[in-house]
């Protein structure tokens, strides 16, 4: 029974896909956040709980390549910090150049390389969005899977 467990679906948790680029950026990343821009302030508001998925995708043309899976755990917006930053990292202290947007922070603990695996869904428009199986591959079973299997960075 035990060995099954990673099979089992958790759709209790939202999926989040979050659109990385070439991934440079979040490769070179220090510390344990994301940047988004303030464009997704009120998809990060309605949608995104403490302990949802978050998947980190390169960007490959129509598809997205999964390269990183983590679970969110807050968020910081340069909305509420409008005087002096003092959550807010400056994107030079995270290694990055100019092309990720630093307006709001989500924060993620448990980040699993997923690059070795190959998983790829499609692309969207969107710098974020929630997954559901329409969009290719099974990740609620690769969630499992790496939780299961997985060690987190």
């Amino acid at each position: 029974m035990e060995k099954d467990i990673f099979m089992i679906e958790n759709k209790t948790k939202l999926h989040h896909i979050i659109n990385v680029g070439d991934g440079s950026n979040y490769r070179k990343s220090v510390y344990p956040f994301w940047g988004l821009s303030q464009d997704t302030r009120s998809y990060i508001r309605n949608y995104m709980n403490v302990g949802d998925v978050l998947w980190f995708c390169q960007d490959f043309g129509k598809h997205l390549k999964i390269i990183g899976m983590a679970e969110y755990t807050h968020k910081y917006d340069i909305l509420d910090e409008p005087l002096i930053p003092l959550n807010i990292i400056e994107r030079e202290k995270q290694n990055w150049d100019s092309s990720v947007s630093n307006e709001i922070q989500i924060y993620y603990k448990e980040i699993y390389d997923t690059t070795r695996q190959n998983i790829t869904i499609e692309k969207t428009d969107q710098e974020i969005f929630t997954y559901s199986s329409e969009h290719g591959g099974d990740l609620y079973k690769h969630y499992g899977g790496f939780k299961f299997y997985g060690k987190y960075l």
